[in-house]
């Protein structure tokens, strides 16, 4: 999705979504925008691979502070329900 424009991704996220992947950045874009709706998340995986500088996603600058605060504040409280999951791959 690197190269999609938010108004594509966003128009293909009205049909029916079984996987959403993207930047932390991007999925919260797409959350504030109300075209993507997290009320149904079941499982969310984060990419722990390390790029080729040897770093992870939590030691990248600033996507590691962008998804810390995407997770707090949409998805953390499902978590603690019970009703979604938190995958370190």
């Amino acid at each position: 999705a690197k190269h999609m424009k938010v108004e594509h991704q966003a128009e293909k996220l009205q049909s029916s979504i079984c996987i959403a992947v993207g930047t932390p950045q991007r999925m919260a874009e797409l959350h504030a925008k109300q075209h993507l709706d997290l009320s149904k998340v079941r499982l969310i995986v984060v990419d722990m691979w390390r790029d080729v500088k040897m770093m992870n996603i939590f030691e990248i600058q600033p996507v590691g502070a962008e998804f810390c605060q995407f997770y707090y504040n949409n998805l953390h409280p499902r978590v603690l329900e019970g009703s979604a999951r938190l995958l370190l791959f």
